[in-house]
């Protein structure tokens, strides 16, 4: 009973101890496992296991909608009316933005895009230095740099447009439908959108269709990515599923299906073999490119991820709608390293046993009997 009793205590102070020391609650979890385990262990655990990849636990106080990497290990967080703020080890840190009503703002890269009516303020980060300022279309609901800050995609209720930093018009992208987010491709010379009529679009930069990637029907596309090469597309659906599509070829590369519900962000990570995906199933996940595997899970959030991305030192960034930025250890496995020459392993047979293809037949204490159920012939026996 005393012992019951600790370890429930330790279960509970496990799952306090997530939030704050994810490693900790992990070492309580698994310390109450080996006192007095009972079936409620075993879901402590798998929790704590899922959350000890948390390395910090940056708490803003706003949802926080975007997130971009800085140098130094500087995070910048975008919280809600506008507002950026640094974020350093887990430890919020001086605005860079105020947040104000009617404002809201979108990282690209290291520019922080402030819209607020019909007018976009450009500031380089971490400095919050103003490098630009930016007529655009009243009602604007996203916007994103091109390279050099030289041009602008801006989205609204229908369609979106490319526009020079005097604001005139350089191309309309016909999007018939919201554009919930939109995409330079990194050599300049494509356009992505996603679109509130389920299609993920891609566009000249002068405003030519090129692709038209159709996802499930009755879905929506909340986010698109390009690769670094610029030759493949990654878009988040509603419908929980993120894919990956080839621009040379027009052909799905590959599927990502296991988020339980909206995929609000999609990005590749380092290279072209790995996508990184935020969803309002409060849960980021890495995968595969060639399979539309999964790699890894990062559950811990109380709310929708609204961004994650990667990071130095082979770690990921996520922001949610709960008001905290975290980072995570992204490699879980360790690297793999060459064992030294050794002998192969010796099949052992237990001499009380005969083995008739898939079948093992043992005589103990004078009792014969007989072991079936292996589907291929029986290689080895061993008796306790």
């Amino acid at each position: 009973g005393t012992l019951a009793a600790k370890a429930r205590q330790l279960e509970a102070n496990s799952i306090v101890q997530l939030g704050l020391d994810p490693e900790l609650g992990l070492l309580l979890a698994a310390h109450a496992g080996r006192i007095a385990p009972t079936s409620a262990t075993k879901d402590v655990l798998q929790r704590a296991l899922r959350e000890s990849r948390v390395r910090t636990v940056a708490q803003l106080g706003s949802p926080v909608s975007d997130l971009t990497a800085l140098p130094g290990g500087l995070l910048a967080a975008a919280t809600e009316r506008g507002g950026v703020r640094l974020v350093a080890s887990g430890t919020p840190g001086r605005t860079i933005v105020p947040p104000r009503r009617g404002a809201a703002t979108w990282f690209s890269g290291q520019l922080a895009l402030t819209v607020r009516g019909t007018r976009m303020t450009v500031r380089r980060l971490p400095e919050g230095t103003v490098v630009a300022t930016v007529p655009v279309p009243a009602e604007t609901l996203f916007a994103a740099a091109g390279p050099q800050a030289r041009r602008f995609v801006v989205a609204g209720k229908r369609g979106a447009s490319v526009i020079g930093r005097d604001g005139r018009v350089v191309a309309q992208l016909a999007h018939p439908a919201r554009v919930h987010r939109a995409e330079f491709s990194p050599n300049g010379l494509l356009i992505a959108t996603a679109g509130a009529d389920g299609d993920a679009r891609v566009w000249s930069q002068f405003g030519e269709l090129r692709h038209r990637f159709s996802g499930r029907k009755d879905s929506r596309i909340f986010d698109v990515g390009f690769s670094h090469l610029s030759r493949l597309l990654v878009a988040a659906g509603s419908d929980g599923a993120a894919r990956v599509y080839n621009l040379r070829t027009g052909i799905r590369e590959s599927t990502m299906p296991l988020h339980a519900t909206q995929v609000r962000r999609a990005r590749f990570g380092s290279n072209e073999d790995s996508v990184i995906t935020a969803s309002r199933d409060k849960t980021a996940r890495t995968w595969k490119v060639d399979t539309g595997g999964p790699r890894a899970e990062f559950a811990g959030h109380d709310e929708t991820v609204t961004a994650a991305i990667l990071i130095p030192g082979d770690m990921l960034a996520t922001a949610s709608d709960d008001g905290t930025v975290r980072t995570w250890v992204a490699q879980l496995q360790p690297p793999l390293v060459r064992a030294p020459s050794t002998p192969a392993p010796q099949v052992g047979r237990d001499p009380r046993a005969s083995i008739d293809g898939s079948t093992v037949s043992l005589t103990l204490n004078g009792r014969e009997l007989t072991l079936a159920g292996h589907t291929d012939d029986v290689l080895s026996v061993e008796v306790s």
